[in-house]
């Protein structure tokens, strides 16, 4: 049953492998984000969520390989004509779609136990849901 909704998802058998090695690389990258985060504990102030604290340490090398990512996908685009520019997708920006694909699922359980406002933490779980079923449809 569930082979052929798999085989439904455009790119399944082609991104598999190198969606769950990203997935793997920011699961680990969040865990040395957590732990960096309780060594710095001491000193940051009394009430400060060591979660949001990891989250932040976590972003920083993540959306510099997005950003770095986009701009070579591109130029990468540029490179071969209106057309594929932005109706194309390759190379730099294959692997733009599967690190977004998988910042966006580690971030949902994340969202989740951080101290936030309720209303907060649904929107942004149905957002990461919805960023998640967009990318990978591509």
């Amino acid at each position: 049953m569930a082979e052929p909704l798999l085989g439904a998802i455009p790119g399944f058998a082609r991104n598999f492998i190198p969606f769950l090695i990203y997935f793997v690389v920011c699961l680990v990258s969040f865990f040395i984000s957590f732990y960096m985060a309780l060594k710095i504990k001491p000193t940051r102030p009394k009430n400060t969520d060591t979660i949001a604290d990891a989250d932040l340490i976590f972003s920083v090398p993540m959306y510099s390989g997005l950003s770095m990512l986009a701009i070579l996908g591109t130029i990468e685009g540029m490179e071969e004509g209106w057309q594929f520019h932005w109706f194309g997708s390759s190379g730099h920006s294959r692997h733009f779609v599967m690190l977004y694909a998988a910042v966006n699922l580690i971030h949902i359980p994340i969202t989740l136990f951080k101290k936030q406002n309720f209303n907060y933490k649904v929107l942004m779980s149905f957002h990461h849901a919805i960023s998640i079923t967009c990318m990978m449809g591509t």
